[in-house]
């Protein structure tokens, strides 16, 4: 279902849930008629360690899928195998851009990409803890680092090059998880809209990472006010009702964090007591 709603190489792609999310509700409502809805191409994805599992435990087996979370990108610049940038790593604050990320990773040569700081962001206190277990190198220079990526380093020393002459000389980045600061670069592609600054301070870090689905966007209509699931014709199917990711409708190729845990405590509440209204008078 993967390759055919999402397209290529998604099929392949590690779960940051457990093993058993295979779409089968979704197939059980289709087949008796509910309307398939929302963005059935797009996907919840984030860049994550590249070791991370095939799979991820819940949370209390494991940690879940957090071990595994490579959220530094703001802060960074993602390059690809060939030492080249291929995304805006800071249009907009991380809450708000992680979980497309994933897909500008996966569109990279071998589904690969890598995030690199210089000291800097070290000494600022932007690593996130979880990174002293990441897939990462470390190398005074930045001909060495890429050497130890398997980069080719006459290119991502021209990529460092090039941005760091892109980042404004009058404005000081202020890093910050909650709002944007407007210091971006000036004259490359494609850009860094916020938090730019150089990278040439050593020693240097790079981090590899890859891409992490969670879940897919599209699922079935329901009535906002019942969560009753609505069919083809147009019409409610009779005792069946749908809440979280089974919703479509709430994203397209893009999601705010902490969004899909409000919507599953909005439509759960009300899809359990519009149910539990039905079933007390049958």
């Amino acid at each position: 279902m993967r390759a055919r709603y999402l397209g290529q190489h998604w099929d392949d792609v590690y779960n940051r849930g457990v093993p058993y999310n295979t779409g089968d509700g979704l197939r059980m409502a289709l087949d008796i008629g509910a309307m398939p809805y929302g963005g059935w191409g797009s996907c919840h994805a984030s860049p994550n360690d590249w070791a991370m599992p095939a799979f991820a435990l819940p949370a209390g087996f494991g940690g879940g899928a957090m071990p595994w979370v490579r959220y530094l990108y703001p802060y960074s610049i993602m390059v690809n195998t060939h030492g080249r940038r291929f995304v805006d790593e800071a249009d907009n604050i991380r809450g708000l851009t992680y979980a497309k990320m994933g897909r500008s990773i996966l569109e990279q040569p071998g589904g690969k990409a890598f995030q690199i700081i210089d000291a800097k962001v070290r000494a600022l206190g932007l690593v996130p803890p979880v990174y002293a277990t990441a897939t990462g190198h470390q190398a005074d220079t930045i001909a060495d680092l890429a050497k130890q990526l398997g980069v080719e380093p006459d290119a991502l020393e021209a990529t460092v090059r090039e941005f760091n002459a892109a980042v404004p000389t009058d404005r000081k980045a202020n890093p910050n998880a909650f709002h944007t600061d407007a210091v971006g670069t000036i004259g490359i592609a494609p850009p860094k809209s916020n938090y730019a600054m150089t990278i040439d301070e050593g020693p240097f870090e790079a981090y590899t990472v890859r891409c992490g689905i969670t879940f897919t966007f599209g699922g079935v209509k329901i009535d906002p006010e019942t969560a009753q699931v609505q069919g083809v014709s147009g019409m409610p199917i009779d005792g069946l009702y749908a809440a979280g990711e089974m919703v479509g409708g709430l994203w397209y190729w893009n999601y705010p964090s902490g969004s899909g845990m409000m919507a599953g405590a909005t439509f759960g509440r009300k899809a359990g007591t519009y149910a539990a209204k039905i079933a007390s008078n049958v």
